[in-house]
């Protein structure tokens, strides 16, 4: 899960909250652009802020999966401060 105020890029290179993006939209993902199928209600989860090397920072649950090296790695499940994040 991508905290609410998270936000992403569109194909046509608008922005928006990820809590605004809806079905058939076409987000930014870390191997091109995807259209949304399916969106969730909101829920109430525990969330960390990372600090990418770069200096941006994303709001995201313990289990909210990330492309690396590894595999596709949560905090829940290994990810540690040094592991390299495929495009962000």
């Amino acid at each position: 899960c991508i905290f609410v105020d998270e936000k992403v890029e569109l194909r046509d290179g608008t922005v928006k909250r990820i809590e605004d993006v809806k079905f058939g939209d076409q987000i930014k993902s870390n191997d091109g652009y995807k259209t949304v199928l399916k969106t969730h209600h909101k829920k109430i989860k525990e969330c960390v802020k990372i600090k990418l090397k770069s200096g941006k920072e994303i709001i995201v649950s313990k289990d909210h999966v990330f492309p690396t090296k590894r595999g596709r790695i949560s905090i829940n499940n290994g990810l540690c401060v040094g592991d390299k994040l495929k495009s962000l």
